[in-house]
């Protein structure tokens, strides 16, 4: 644009990274990460649903958090952002859960349902690594970029070490999945973390 202004604002704890335009543009669906709104300390990643049909007059109208210090790809990477037939396909990485948890490290895809009606709803995940499963390998130094792929309703989803694919959107079960690591030897090998870093 020529001439770009500002149409409007709306305040809101947190930021989001990435925005997605969705029905036309008549909303916009955002990652990025919740904050608290006396500290500014983040609270984990944050999916919001935006009405923008006023844009004198925005209004966030959905959002879901997941807690703990999480955040996705799609905050710096939009080809890992998937989203079709309001289905959100998003890869997702916490380090650290809330202290109910059992499972603190995760790394993965979570793939949500988007209305504007009933809000974003969790369908299920897709995991390419867990605590022990990170810690139990000899990991190259090479970490795949997240991408997802549908095909007839079966998704694939390319992750870190590994490729998997699954039966489905709604509570995906695993069909097969390959470790691009398999055969690595700590003995003949360097080895590295998951995430290489």
């Amino acid at each position: 644009p020529l001439a770009p202004k500002v149409a409007g604002e709306l305040k809101i704890p947190g930021y989001s990274n990435y925005l997605h335009p969705i029905d036309n543009n008549q909303y916009v669906l955002a990652v990025g990460q919740s904050a608290n709104e006396t500290t500014g300390r983040n609270q984990g990643l944050q999916i919001s649903l935006f009405d923008v049909t006023d844009f004198a007059s925005p209004r966030r109208i959905q959002n879901t958090v997941i807690e703990g210090w999480s955040w996705s790809d799609a905050q710096s990477d939009h080809l890992s952002f998937r989203y079709f037939d309001n289905t959100l396909i998003l890869p997702v990485e916490v380090m650290y859960s809330n202290a109910m948890s059992t499972q603190n490290q995760y790394d993965g895809f979570y793939v949500y349902d988007v209305s504007v009606e009933e809000g974003i709803t969790a369908q299920g995940k897709v995991t390419h690594a867990t605590q022990s499963y990170m810690r139990d390998w000899c990991w190259s130094n090479e970490y795949i970029p997240s991408r997802s792929m549908v095909f007839e309703g079966r998704l694939m989803t390319m992750k870190g070490h590994v490729v998997i694919m699954s039966d489905g959107l709604v509570q995906p079960n695993e069909e097969w999945s390959i470790n691009l690591d398999e055969g690595r030897d700590r003995d003949t090998s360097s080895c590295y973390g998951w995430f290489a870093w």
